[in-house]
């Protein structure tokens, strides 16, 4: 734990104090079955405790620090524990040291349950040595996914999987070409601070969500869900779960291609690279089929080590559909 200077303690009651002044504004955005009171005290303390921790943090802008908090509070999310459900991270906007609040994969599962638009949620990643399977069948969709604990080798997908309240089960899955398809639309990621370019564990935490984000799009959500999914895209860049949106961005790029060449544009896919991940069976009986084209692990992996031929391919989009 860093050494706690009094100009550190100063700054810590400074923040404390900004936070009582907005008391009454943070009991209004408590969510549904929280105490107003107990919520706003308990964040209260465990920002406090976080940013003794982490003194970068009150090099942040005041204002970005409350904001932050507010957002956890607004939420009713946990600072800490040992799976925090949110964080407190610093970064650099033009110069200038902010904060932002980040909601970590298991807040978001956390969220989904508590909000009643699920009965239960689960992300995994994919490695190229795991046993995978994931097929349509007469009796439905079907998967099987099982650790190989002597070496898993690179990334090569995730995937999802949820309960709706009705019992009905969904699932939906990605290769990391399209996961990282994603994470390169994130303006974040392209021009400043991003937690996918944290590796590992960033890479992971973000493709969870990714996928969590990617399921929920056959969800009802509530107001919470979508006010979180607001705040992510706001702190995180936008975590580009929208596939029309990647969609749009691919397009334009390929008309611009179209008017720069006489040449017909064609889709640059980049291999997959690696990184670290969980595991499970189960079975999705009359899941609906529209998910992501299917991935083979030793196929990926075979493809990640074969020599690039250049050669001309149609364009696809994330969903693995033909653009026009």
């Amino acid at each position: 734990m860093a050494v706690v200077t009094k100009e550190i303690a100063l700054a810590v009651k400074s923040f404390q104090a900004e936070l009582d002044t907005r008391r009454p504004q943070l009991m209004k955005l408590a969510p549904v079955g929280f105490d107003p009171d107990q919520l706003i005290d308990r964040v209260k303390a465990q920002a406090s405790i976080v940013l003794l921790k982490k003194p970068d943090l009150m090099e942040c802008e005041l204002a970005s620090v409350i904001l932050a908090v507010t957002h956890v509070v607004e939420l009713g999310l946990d600072l800490s524990g040992p799976l925090p459900t949110a964080y407190i991270v610093p970064f650099s906007e033009k110069g200038v040291k902010k904060a932002q609040a980040m909601i970590a994969y298991t807040g978001l599962r956390e969220l989904a349950v508590r909000s009643g638009c699920v009965k239960s949620i689960q992300a995994e990643v994919v490695h190229e040595h795991d046993k995978f399977e994931w097929a349509h069948t007469d009796a439905g969709l079907k998967f099987t996914h099982t650790h190989n604990w002597e070496g898993r080798g690179r990334i090569v997908g995730f995937y999802a999987h949820a309960m709706t309240p009705s019992g009905f089960p969904l699932g939906v899955r990605m290769s990391k070409a399209q996961v990282d398809a994603i994470r390169d639309a994130s303006p974040a990621f392209k021009f400043g601070f991003s937690p996918w370019k944290i590796e590992p564990s960033g890479y992971i935490e973000m493709g969870k969500k990714t996928l969590i984000r990617r399921i929920s799009k056959s969800l009802t959500l509530s107001p919470i869900m979508n006010r979180a999914c607001e705040i992510m895209d706001a702190n995180e860049g936008g975590l580009a779960e929208n596939a029309e949106q990647v969609k749009t961005k691919l397009e334009v790029l390929q008309e611009k291609l179209k008017r720069m060449s006489s040449v017909p544009s064609r889709t640059i896919v980049d291999e997959p690279r690696g990184a670290v991940g969980e595991s499970g069976t189960g079975s999705i009986p009359g899941a609906p089929s529209a998910d992501s084209p299917p991935f083979d692990p030793a196929e990926v992996a075979a493809a990640m080590d074969a020599p690039k031929v250049k050669k001309s391919k149609p364009a696809f989009d994330l969903d693995g559909n033909p653009i026009d």
